[in-house]
């Protein structure tokens, strides 16, 4: 049982940004930043909070597009190595149940632009890390758009 936890632990994005590493960083601890990324038509983004030191909180509400029903997510920052490294626990309300995670974006400079790697791991179920599995593929998406 233990190994098939392992094996839908986590999910693991990456992508080279064609923007600088800082502004990149700005994007993930801004909440005016954030607000203007960490949205989609289905879920458009209705606030954001964010407080990126250890122990500091962040917190992303949406309204979803399918039922019109407010979601949420939060967490606590617990690494923050700016520009470079963002570790931050994860909590959503639209899967109630699911145990906290951990996200991990590591941002490295390269010819001009930055590579993100982003880890998310911890996951209870197949479900949950497939459902995470897109939809920070559809963020980071988001992400590279908005820095263009």
């Amino acid at each position: 049982m233990k190994a098939n936890k392992a094996l839908i632990a986590s999910v693991t994005v990456k992508r080279r940004l064609e923007a600088q590493r800082q502004r990149v960083w700005e994007a993930w601890t801004s909440a005016e930043a954030l607000m203007a990324w960490f949205t989609t038509p289905d879920w458009p983004i209705v606030g954001a909070e964010a407080d990126p030191r250890p122990g500091g909180r962040y917190v992303l509400r949406w309204v979803s597009g399918a039922d019109g029903k407010p979601v949420h997510c939060q967490g606590v920052y617990r690494e923050v190595v700016e520009p470079e490294r963002l570790v931050f626990t994860w909590t959503s309300s639209h899967a109630p149940g699911m145990s906290e995670t951990v996200v991990t974006v590591v941002l490295r400079e390269v010819d001009g632009g930055t590579e993100l790697s982003l880890t998310h791991e911890g996951f209870d179920t197949e479900k949950l890390r497939k459902e995470h599995d897109e939809g920070w593929a559809e963020m980071v998406d988001c992400l590279a758009e908005h820095l263009h």
